[in-house]
């Protein structure tokens, strides 16, 4: 994160700066927008404006671009700085960029685009930190200079875009040969490349561009690459797999079926991969056409081998596709396709029955291009499909037809089968199944062979096959299934195309008529004469035939035939003149001349002599004269809508000619017809046309001056003869057919509705039809580009319409409007054309005429245009509303325009007009919310409600106004029969109160409620409930005067609507609930009782009957049943009936279900709805609750459960209570309450019994008399009903009894008793109810129960009782264990402790007077009181210790609870309360002959240990001295423990001030070690003595020196408390100081004498303690009083120092550190002449290094004789010799050793012998060293005369060199392992270094071996010295000598063990 200063910097930059900086010296910014130059002057306020203006175009593009406008380009972003955020908002910063520039690559090259990413670039850098998405982006496009701008400014950082940065610098872009080249040497750009599609596609952002982009690249890449690897085909054939995703499309499916393909010529694959490639196609094929699957399946297996099968799921895929069958077929035209239907045909012969198997073999089998190798593939595969048994299955039907169609081929397959076959029986199969194909299929003559050889290929055998079944057909004899065979035999020659053939069988019409019988016979024939190989002289065999013998025994079908086989060829062309010919010759001389669309047409033909030569003039005349004489026979047809429906079928069809001729027909039929015909058939011709834009025919019209030139009969008929298949001859025609509609005439008589004519109810259908076909073809014409030709037909239409121009412009752009503009741009151009015309109409009608029209009747329509979301239209309206206040300056209006006509027949009944002046004033009024109105879409409902709202001040003119205004616009509304014109007027006026506004729309509501409209009305899709919701916000306040009124329609009305809205569960639940809103607004409280009451009479009865409506209901009658007067009329009316109170009353309540009475149980759902929400607190309202309650438990007129209503019941009634707040307003006797006695006494659900109990606590606050007075009961019965029941909510039940009943109860015992004692008395038998139940409540909740209570009756007063009571309860403790205690007095102790944060001291002290009071019934003493107890006391004596003796047991527990929480409290009566325990404790002594006080004794001790452990240092110190003094042993033990163990944590301060009396204790304490024989009481009081001395005070340091010598003698004394005292006095000889002088010499014996026999003890943990507190002791000494050790005491120390076996490192420190160096010199000669055992030597020479190193030079000198005769003594033992002497001598012989090194340097000077021993005392110095010695300057000092040795140790004899080499190496490593200092281990390692540098090749030679040695032994610290040996190494491994080479290698390898590769570092 950055710094808030940072922040603040870069929020107060200014966003200039760049303009201030000098230009001289700053950088151009990098713009892809700008130049160079030019990107500077912009700042980022401009650059934001301009990407904010590129981002509002791209949303009109794509809405999707909104979702960036309030993050990358809101505000906000101005200021954004990426290089200051942290990184979790870069990276949702970089999610954010990455997404937005994925969906720019379909607008990358449109303008806004540009903008947008220079805002992007300029801003986020995205050239520098999004490089790989922009190159995602413009690579497609990587051919256009657009990729030029970004690769010029593009950061390029990474390997992967390297190759992009010298067309950088010469601003080229990107020549797809280069990237090729680049994609060939880069897999990861290739896969880049590869990758972007299918992201792409996943990601939703594809586009053409890339498509095509990664197409061409994939395929020339593939191309490209020698041998494709794996991982390139990995890639790729993911990529392509990716591309079949559930967001693909077409071209993408394509993209990877052409990869496929691409990679199959490059590639060879397994049959695996072949089948797992065809099957990722089949995925795809749904977004393809099966011609493109087929194609490159084929094109994919073409090149592979053979592939033997394909598995059944891919089988059947590819049978599903749509038009498999001729697809297969036309791939046989293609190289390879046998491979793909050799591979089909296994898996299709397995589904040989399915019919898509079927239809595709046989397709195939009849083609003439199916190659050898797939009709052996198919014969091998039907063999072992046949039967030669059954004679006609499937395989030997399809070997028939490839036995017919391939006989020379079949032969040669069949011969090469059996050839193949060695099994005699296989062979007898395969030639019974030859047989069986080749031979006829029946038994009958030569049938079967005939029919085979009506399908061979020789023309003469079909000839001959034919006549011949011809011949048998005449037989009558012919069974069925032989003439079925037969006539499908015959109904195959159709196709022939052979004209001997079809003569043969046209032949005898009378025998083949009845085959060709049905429909399929001229479908077959449509087929033939349709295909373009077809010859004339077939086409007159066909047209013979069907014209002639066919149409006389089939005349019904003439349609078809004059459809199908004669209209497409009846047109004289160019191209079909002949073919014409032909079929005007056929029909002329035919039957079929006399079919009703014919006549006439034979009269035109012979008029006309047709030749060759014949002009086109002549051809387009007889067309015309044909097509105008079918025109008219159409019109007089009976057949009429057949033959029209006929026309709209040919106007559609695929052939031009067909086509052309139904055209010309349709336009002579449409100039004939007139009325409602002619506009019906125009309106159907306009939609069969679906002409999307008239740019098409633009062209037809360019120059033209009139429309009428092209679009002639003549001209058509020209440019159909010429050219009947171009594209512009169907453009003319239908521009023909489309210039004749806007000049249609209108209807006559007839008012049209052109507002909402989709919508209107009129019954005569012409008008709509009429307005709806002139707005189609406005909207036509005015959403197309053909500006010329729009103006023709634009000027056509508003000639015809005259004035009704206007109507029709307000319902166009209205209807736009209303429907919605779908974010098209066409519609919102059709808008604004539309106001635009409409604004030119307005002003043209104003300004003709002094005495303008009054437009107030479109007026409604231009404040549905200013909602508009788009705000030039809002403009545009604004501007003809504008026009039109202009027009009301004038004095008077001519005319209302469209009066009583504007919304068609319906206008005249309710729309209302305003006067000239006041419709005047409403339009100056809306004129001045001009800019309002246009800048805001809903500041329309503000100016309404300004204009038209009702105040207070207004005139009575104006209100007149206001009125007027509101009445026009709803009888707008209520005229207007679109829904949604209603909505958005409604909508405008919802705000506006008014009396007239219901009255207007009462009609509306009228009919949905009485014509049962209000289930269109509950969908919330569309405008239906808006609508709904609108008329109900009607109901408002100016409607209660309605509604008060009993008289009044539009109550009955109103409530007429609720109840149909309440009526059933069929209406939508929308309705209910609108009805619902309508109620619980204001509107409801003003509504007078009667009508409240009944509408909630309506609500309740329908939620009790119909239970889809009782949710809603329960859920939002929360605000109307609120007022209390509105429920108790409604409990009252649903009340039960009681016909005989006074005789119920005397009985039990009925509480069980009665199930005479068979009505809804309507207060049951009264009560729910109460239940449901808050019921306010009435008096009246809970006395009438309590009636209906009781009437409810006496009456039987119930049908629902009775305990649930009673229960429901006592909620309201609870919830009542609870709601009253003032008490004073409740009347004495107001309540009758026995009800709830009643169902206390008597109720058996636990529920009912429960709610009652709540009542009665909840009522106690009302009437506290009558609670009084039945407490008794209540806690009797609660006893009896509640407290053995274990659920939280029954255990709630009784807590809020207790809280409501109990402070009643304690309120009226205080105020009879004021003293505690008699109301302790008198509350007894009342708390005793409690107590004596306690056993009864669960026990996990008795405790809760009873703090509950407590806190209820109060702590001060009731707690001491309550647990006297319940420890009274508890008596059995006292002969418990004490384990068990704790459980049974769990239920006191908590109830104590919940009352108290600390320890309980109060209680304690009351619960033992208690005690003593008791005590002091029976045997007074000076301890105990005679206070009168208010508690029952026992008779006997026996009893009353035990009562005692479990009080005190109590207080004990409580006091061990305190003690295990850790607390401490300061109270006053601790002392009391000590004392009466020490009474307790002491009382066995007063009166020894009672036997059961020992308990007491022994539990008040420790009760009292226990107190002593909670109470403050004051008090606990004093309590401790008084116990003591009272010597009592087991008090002592419990009080010196606490004092032990307390004592230390006392602060300073405190400890002080209690000091007196810890010296008391002392002196006791010292009683106790000296007298004492109890062992307990002797190691209590040691522990105590320890616990005094750790926290001593100077005032206690006389009493704690007397103590030392006792405890001495008491360990001596007593051999347990060695332990014990030896802790003891560590303590007391630290605190007392040279004090201890007297015992000293005890204290170092007897710590002396516990080393020595310490290794006898067996316990280990015993040992190692006594051990370690022994010598703790004998350090304290050293440390206290060091001047007092003698040298004697010190050789005795150092002895045992030697004889121990422990560890005594610490005690040797302390002594060297402590004691005069001196004396312990002198002590260790002593020692020393004494004979020292070889294992103590080390420790004594460790003794002797620690002594030397601390002592002084005089010291040293004076001793240095006996010094040197102990170290001659000693140098047996070397090591230790070493490594005590070395070191602290070197300081001595550092620097002459140093100087004799150097001068060894010379072969002069040269001593071996003196060098090596030089060199292995630095090294055994450097060893034994620690840290003591050698420093840095030492260590540098030596180091540089170790480093000269390197040239010296080469000149050494050979004999001595390797060993003196490793003896210097070795002492080197260790020199460099103790060096610490970087700098020192620098300069060494490069002193050493520059040893390679010397002349002599050995000395080189021996310093890398050196080196070697070093880097191997101490390569971690010299690892940082890398850079400085790399030059050496190089050098040296460079040098003449080889053996250096060698050696500067393996320093290499050396160095690389530690470091890693060197060869990037040394530049190789």
């Amino acid at each position: 994160m950055v710094s808030s200063l940072a922040a603040q910097l870069a929020q107060s930059s200014s966003l200039n700066a760049s303009l201030y900086v000098d230009r001289s010296r700053r950088q151009y910014a990098q713009s892809y927008l700008f130049s160079e130059r030019d990107a500077n002057q912009h700042d980022f306020y401009s650059l934001h404006a301009l990407g904010l203006n590129g981002l509002l175009k791209l949303k009109a593009l794509n809405p999707l671009f909104e979702k960036y406008e309030n993050t990358i380009f809101s505000e906000s972003s101005r200021n954004a700085d990426r290089t200051l955020q942290s990184e979790s908002q870069n990276k949702d910063l970089n999610r954010i960029l990455d997404d937005f520039l994925k969906q720019l690559g379909p607008y990358l090259m449109e303008t806004p685009t540009s903008k947008a990413l220079e805002w992007v670039i300029r801003r986020f850098r995205v050239t520098e930190f999004n490089v790989d998405a922009l190159m995602a982006l413009f690579l497609p496009y990587h051919e256009t200079p657009h990729f030029t701008k970004l690769v010029s400014i593009l950061h390029i950082k990474t390997d992967l875009w390297r190759f992009l940065i010298p067309l950088k610098g010469a601003a080229q872009s990107l020549p797809r040969v280069v990237l090729m080249n680049e994609m060939v040497k880069s897999v990861d750009l290739a896969r880049f490349a590869f990758n972007l599609l299918p992201e792409s596609l996943e990601g939703g952002w594809n586009h053409h561009a890339l498509v095509g982009f990664t197409a061409g690249v994939a395929v020339e890449y593939l191309a490209r690459q020698k041998h494709i690897k794996e991982d390139v085909l990995s890639f790729v054939l993911s990529v392509a797999s990716r591309l079949y995703g559930p967001n693909t499309n077409q071209e993408c499916v394509l993209v990877g079926y052409t990869i496929f393909a691409t990679l199959s010529q490059r590639c060879r694959f397994n049959p695996e991969v072949l089948t797992a490639l065809l099957t990722e196609m089949v995925k795809g094929q749904a977004h393809t056409h099966t011609t493109q699957f087929i194609s490159f399946a084929v094109a994919l297996l073409a090149p592979q081998d053979q592939l033997q099968d394909l598995a059944d799921p891919i089988i059947t895929k590819i049978l599903a596709l749509p038009d498999i069958s001729p697809c297969l077929v036309n791939c046989l035209k293609w190289n390879g396709s046998d491979k793909l239907i050799n591979a089909l045909l296994p898996g299709l012969l397995r589904q040989i029955n399915n019919p898509k198997v079927l239809e595709s073999l046989d397709a195939l089998l009849v083609s003439s291009l199916l190659p050898d190798i797939i009709i052996q593939t198919l014969i091998r595969g039907l063999l072992p499909l046949c039967d030669p048994v059954a004679v006609d299955t499937r395989a030997i039907q399809f070997l028939r037809m490839i036995y017919q169609n391939f006989p020379s081929i079949y032969s040669q397959i069949f011969s090469n089968v059996l050839n193949e076959i060695e099994e005699l029986e296989m062979r007898e199969k395969v030639g019974a199944i030859t047989r069986l194909v080749t031979l006829p299929s029946f038994a009958l003559d030569d049938i079967g062979h005939l029919m085979l050889s009506s399908r061979l290929e020789g023309t003469n055998n079909r000839q001959h096959a034919v006549r011949e079944l011809i011949d048998r057909l005449k037989d009558k004899d012919l069974e069925t299934d032989i003439r079925k065979d037969i006539r499908l035999a015959l109904c195959d020659r159709i196709f022939d195309d052979e004209t001997s053939v079809l003569e043969i069988l046209y032949g005898s019409p009378s025998a083949v008529l009845p085959i060709f019988e049905d429909m399929s016979f001229i479908t077959s024939v449509a087929k033939v004469l349709a295909s373009s190989e077809v010859s004339r002289g077939v086409m007159r065999l066909h047209f013979n035939f069907i014209a002639g013998p066919f149409y006389e025994k089939h005349n019904e079908y003439g349609g078809p035939i004059f459809e199908n086989i004669f209209l497409p060829f009846v047109l004289f062309t160019k191209p079909r003149q002949k073919t014409a010919q032909l079929a005007w010759d056929t029909l002329k001389d035919s039957p079929f001349a006399s079919y009703e669309l014919l006549l006439g047409c034979k009269d035109i033909i012979l008029k006309h002599v047709i030749r060759e030569d014949t002009r086109i003039d002549d051809m387009a005349s007889i067309n015309l004269d044909i097509c105008s004489r079918i025109a008219e026979n159409i019109l007089s047809s009976t057949s009429f809508p057949g033959h029209l429906d006929m026309l709209f079928r040919l106007i559609c069809h695929t052939d031009a000619h067909t086509r052309s001729i139904a055209f010309l027909i349709a336009r002579f039929l449409l100039n004939l017809l007139s009325g409602h015909h002619q506009i019906e058939m125009a309106r159907r011709l306009f939609i069969t046309m679906d002409i999307k834009s008239l740019s098409s025919l633009q062209d037809l019209v360019s120059g033209k001056a009139n429309l009428q030139e092209i679009i002639t009969d003549a001209a058509l008929s020209k440019a159909v003869v010429s050219k009947p298949n171009s594209n512009t001859t169907l453009h003319r025609l239908q521009l023909a057919i489309l210039a004749l509609i806007p000049v249609l005439k209108r209807p006559p008589d007839i008012t049209i509705d052109w507002l909402s004519p989709e919508t209107s109810t009129s019954t005569d259908k012409r008008g709509v039809a009429f307005a709806t076909l002139m707005q189609d073809v406005y909207k036509l014409v005015n959403t197309s580009t053909g500006y010329h030709l729009s103006t023709m037909l634009l000027k056509a239409l508003f000639v015809n319409l005259r004035e009704e121009a206007l109507l029709l412009l307000v319902g166009v752009w209205s209807g736009v409007l209303l429907r919605g503009l779908n974010h098209n741009s066409n519609s919102e151009h059709l808008v604004q054309t539309g106001l635009s015309h409409t604004l030119a109409f307005l002003r043209a009608q104003i300004e003709d005429t002094s005495s303008p029209q009054d437009f107030q009747t479109v007026v409604p329509a231009l404040l549905i245009a200013l909602h508009a979301d788009i705000k030039s239209i809002r403009s545009a309206a604004m501007d003809c509303i504008a026009a039109i206040t202009q027009s009301t300056k004038c004095a008077s209006a001519s005319s209302v325009y469209a009066v009583d006509t504007v919304y068609g027949e319906k206008t005249s009944e309710n729309l209302q007009y305003l006067e000239w002046s006041d419709f005047g004033r409403f339009m100056t009024s809306l004129e001045s919310y001009h800019s309002h109105c246009v800048n805001d879409k809903d500041y329309l409902s503000i100016v309404s409600q300004d204009i038209l709202q009702s105040k207070r001040s207004d005139s009575r003119k104006d209100a007149s106004y206001k009125e007027k205004v509101l009445c026009y616009l709803l009888s707008h509304v209520m005229t207007w029969e679109d829904l949604d014109a209603r909505v958005i007027l409604l909508g405008m006026l919802r705000n506006i109160s008014h009396e007239v506004k219901l009255q207007m729309l009462v009609p509306a509501l009228r009919v949905i409620v009485f014509e049962n409209q209000l289930q269109l009305f509950g969908s919330t899709q569309g405008s239906g409930f808006q609508y709904w919701q609108l008329l109900l916000s009607a109901y408002d306040l100016k409607a209660v005067p309605e509604l008060s009124d009993p008289s009044s329609n539009i109550r009955d009305l109103f409530i007429k609507l609720v109840t149909a809205s309440f009526k059933d569960d069929s209406l939508p639940p929308t309705i209910p609930k609108s009805i619902l809103s309508c109620l619980s607004g204001n509107l409801f409280d003003r509504l007078p009782l009667d009508l409240q009451q009944e509408c909630c009479i309506i609500l309740v009865e329908s939620a009790a009957t119909v239970s889809a409506l009782k949710p809603l209901i329960k859920e939002n009658c929360g605000s109307l049943f609120k007022e209390p007067n509105l429920i108790v009329s409604l409990l009252s009316h649903f009340q039960p009936i009681n016909k005989d109170v006074q005789q119920r009353a005397s009985k039990r309540v009925k509480v069980t279900d009665d199930t005479r009475n068979a009505s809804p149980n309507f207060l049951t759902v009264l009560a729910e709805i109460l239940v449901a929400h808050s019921v306010p607190g009435s008096p009246e309202l809970l006395s009438c609750a309590l009636d209906t309650l009781a009437a409810i438990c006496h009456g039987q007129s119930l049908q629902s459960d009775a305990h649930y209503t009673i229960q429901l019941f006592m909620t309201i009634i609870e919830t009542m209570v609870s709601s009253i707040s003032d008490v004073t307003k409740l009347a004495p006797n107001t309540l009758k309450m026995d009800i709830l006695v009643e169902l206390l006494r008597i109720s058996d659900n636990p529920q009912t019994f429960n709610q009652a109990l709540l009542i009665m606590a909840s009522i106690a606050r009302l009437t506290p008399e009558f609670v009084i007075q039945n407490v008794m009961p209540i806690f009797t019965f609660m006893g009896s009903n509640v407290f053995h029941r274990d659920d939280s909510y029954s255990f709630r039940v009784v807590q809020r009894t207790i809280d409501s009943i109990v402070p009643v109860v304690v309120d009226s015992l205080k105020k009879k008793h004021t003293e505690k004692l008699d109301l302790l008395k008198a509350s007894s038998d009342f708390l005793r109810v409690f107590t004596d139940a306690a056993t009864h409540v669960p026990r996990h909740r008795r405790t809760q129960f009873f703090i509950h209570l407590i806190e209820i009756l109060g702590r001060d007063d009731f707690l001491l009782p309550v647990c006297l009571l319940l420890i009274e309860k508890s008596h059995r403790v006292v002969r418990q264990k004490a384990s068990e205690v704790v459980t049974t007095l769990s239920l006191p102790l908590a109830i104590v402790q919940a009352q108290s944060e600390g320890p309980p001291f109060e209680i304690i002290h009351q619960l033992l007077g208690e005690a003593a009071k008791l005590h002091a019934e029976f045997i007074p003493n000076e301890f105990t009181s005679t206070t009168e107890t208010p508690f029952h006391v026992p008779k006997d004596e026996t009893t009353t210790k035990m009562q005692i003796n479990t009080i005190v047991i109590f207080v004990d527990a409580l006091l061990e609870q305190s003690v295990r929480t850790g607390a401490t409290v300061d109270s006053a009566s601790i002392n009391e309360s000590v004392v009466l325990l020490l009474g307790f404790a002491n009382a066995q002594t007063s009166d020894s002959n009672i036997p059961q006080y020992l308990d007491v004794s022994r539990i008040s001790v420790k009760a009292l240990n226990h107190l002593l452990g909670v109470i403050s240092v004051s008090e606990f110190v004093s309590s401790i001295s008084v116990i003591l003094e009272a010597k009592n042993p087991l008090a002592e033990v419990g009080a010196l423990d606490l004092l032990a163990s307390r004592l230390t944590n006392v602060a300073p301060k405190t400890r002080s001030d209690v000091a007196p009396i810890i010296v008391n204790i002392i002196d006791r304490i010292c009683w106790i070690i000296e007298k004492g024989e109890d062992i307990m009481s002797m190691k209590a009081a040691l522990a105590a003595l320890q616990a005094v001395a750790q926290s001593a005070v100077d005032q206690e340091i006389p009493s704690l020196t007397k103590a030392l010598p006792l405890t001495l003698k008491a360990a001596n004394r007593i051999n347990q408390l060695t332990a014990v005292v030896l802790k003891c006095i560590m303590p007391l000889s630290i605190r007392i100081g040279p004090r201890v002088l007297p015992a000293f010499r005890d204290v170092v014996k007897f710590c002396s004498d516990l080393l020595r026999d310490a290794p006898k003890i067996t316990d280990e943990k015993e040992k190692h303690s006594l051990i370690h507190d022994a010598q703790a002791n004998l350090i304290n000494l050293l440390t206290a009083i060091p001047q007092f050790w003698t040298i004697d005491d010190l050789k005795k120390l150092i002895l045992l120092m030697l004889e121990s076996s422990a560890d005594t490192l610490t005690l040797r420190k302390i002594m060297v550190k402590r004691v005069s160096s001196k004396q312990v010199l002198t002590a260790l000669l002593r020692v020393w002449s004494s004979s020292i055992p070889n294992p103590s030597k080390e420790i004594f020479f460790d003794l002797v290094k620690r002594t030397m190193r601390n002592s002084e030079r005089p010291v040293v000198h004076e001793n240095l004789r006996d010094i040197f005769k102990m170290f001659l003594e000693a140098f047996e033992d070397l090591q230790v010799v070493k490594k005590g002497l070395v070191t602290p001598y070197m300081d001595v012989v550092l620097n002459p050793s140093l100087e004799l090194l150097d001068s060894l340097q010379t072969k002069l000077n040269l001593s071996l012998e003196l060098w090596t021993a030089l060199i292995e005392l630095f090294d055994a110095s450097l060893v034994f060293d620690e840290s003591a010695f050698w420093r840095v300057e030492k260590l540098n000092q030596l180091g540089s005369s170790l480093v000269k040795q390197l040239a010296v140790v080469p000149s050494f004899p050979i004999s001595y060199q390797a060993g003196s080499a490793q003896i210097l190496q070795t002492c080197l490593n260790n020199l460099f392992s103790i060096m610490e200092d970087d700098l020192s281990l620098k300069k060494l390692h490069v002193d050493i270094l520059m040893q390679t540098r010397s002349e002599d090749s050995g000395v080189k030679l021996f310093t890398l071996q050196t080196l070697i040695s070093l880097w191997e032994s101490q390569g971690e610290k010299l690892i940082g010295f890398l850079t400085d040996i790399l030059t050496f190494i190089v050098e040296c491994a460079e040098d003449e000598d080889d053996e250096v080479a060698k050696a500067a290698r393996s320093l290499k390898r050396a160095v690389e063990k530690r470091a890693g590769n060197l060869d990037v570092l040394m530049g190789k």
